[in-house]
C-alpha cells in the first residue's frame, strides 16, 4: 500500500491503494422500549409508537421519515454487536455502502448494504431485499466489509471523506477542479439540528433533524 498510491474513480482521485477492508461483527439487535408510553406533544395523550431496533419489514432506504406512526424507526435491519468495544468498532468503521453478508440462521449467504448508523442506541442500520427480511430473525448475525475509514482525496485535500464507501463516494459525485461537486435535493437551515450536534466525534453517531 504505497503512500503515494491512487485510483482515479469517475474523475476522483482517491487513496484506495491506502485504504484497509476490516471485518465487523453485529447481529439483529431487538426492539427496545424505555418508557411504558409517552405523551403526545400537540395533545397530551399517551402514545405508544414503534422505536429503535428489531427488523423494520416497510420501512427501508428512500421510504418516508415523516406521516408515520412511528418515533426513532430505523429503516432496514438494525444490528449492534453484545460487547461494548465490539460495538464501538462495528459503529466506527462500518460505512454508508459497505457489503453486508449474512452469517447465520436462514438467510446465511444473502447480502445488504450498510445504510447508517443511530448514535445512542448505537446501531447500525442495513438494507436488505424484501424476501430476505421475511427470513430473518433476532440475533441472526451479520458480517461487513468495513472500508472506508482513511479516505482521501488527493486532489481536493481540504475535503474531509467519513463514513463512506469509496465506491458510493465515486458515484454520487465528481471532481470539478479543486472542488467536489455532488447533487444537493435539501439545504437545511443550521438552527433545525438537534440532538448529536456537537458530539466528540462524527466517525459514529448521527444528527437528529428537528421538524417541529
Amino acid at each position: 500500500m504505497s503512500p503515494a498510491a491512487t485510483q482515479s474513480t469517475s474523475t476522483l482521485a482517491i487513496n484506495t491503494a491506502q485504504l484497509v477492508a476490516l471485518s465487523v461483527l453485529g447481529e439483529i439487535a431487538p426492539p427496545t422500549v424505555s418508557q411504558h408510553y409517552r405523551v403526545e406533544p400537540t395533545g397530551g395523550s399517551p402514545i405508544l409508537l414503534p422505536s429503535v431496533g428489531g427488523i423494520s419489514y416497510n420501512a427501508g432506504l428512500g421510504d418516508p421519515c415523516v406521516g408515520i406512526a412511528a418515533d426513532h424507526v430505523e429503516p432496514g435491519v438494525s444490528i449492534r454487536h453484545p460487547n461494548d468495544k465490539a460495538n464501538r468498532a462495528l459503529n466506527s468503521f462500518a460505512c454508508i455502502g459497505n457489503t453486508a453478508t449474512v452469517v447465520s440462521g436462514e438467510a446465511k449467504g444473502a447480502t445488504g448494504t450498510v445504510i447508517g448508523t443511530h448514535g445512542g442506541v448505537d446501531h447500525v442500520m442495513v438494507q436488505m431485499a424484501e424476501d430476505v427480511l421475511a427470513q430473518l430473525v433476532i440475533g441472526d448475525s451479520f458480517q461487513i466489509k468495513a472500508y472506508g475509514q482513511g479516505l482521501q482525496l488527493a486532489n481536493q485535500p481540504d475535503i474531509t471523506v467519513m463514513n463512506m464507501d469509496p465506491g458510493l463516494l465515486a458515484r454520487l459525485c465528481h471532481a470539478d477542479g479543486q472542488r467536489l461537486s455532488c447533487p444537493v435535493t435539501h439545504h437545511i437551515p443550521a438552527h433545525l439540528l438537534g440532538a448529536g450536534l456537537g458530539e466528540e466525534t462524527c466517525y459514529s453517531g448521527d444528527v437528529d433533524i428537528q421538524l417541529f
